[in-house]
């Protein structure tokens, strides 16, 4: 659920910054730097991201009861983390 919320408040920061239309050099500069904040945290959480595949996929080829869901929320994350 951590990574889903993280993803969830990344993409919401990600169409805020995309909506904005700077009008000087100094928002430009702004919006790069904002930018710039976002791509550093989506890789500080690639880790985060790995362990959770590598941990949803173990459980999986374990034959967990509820591996059809946490392979389906595993595919969801890695696909919204991808873009």
């Amino acid at each position: 659920q951590e990574v889903e919320d993280w993803l969830d408040e990344t993409e919401g920061n990600l169409q805020a910054v995309s909506s904005e239309s700077p009008e000087t050099i100094e928002a430009i500069e702004e919006l790069e730097k904002k930018y710039q904040a976002i791509q550093t945290d989506i890789k500080l959480e690639a880790d985060k991201v790995q362990a959770l595949d590598t941990d949803a996929s173990t459980l999986i080829s374990r034959d967990h009861h509820a591996k059809d869901e946490i392979g389906t929320r595993r595919d969801n994350i890695l696909g919204r983390y991808s873009k």
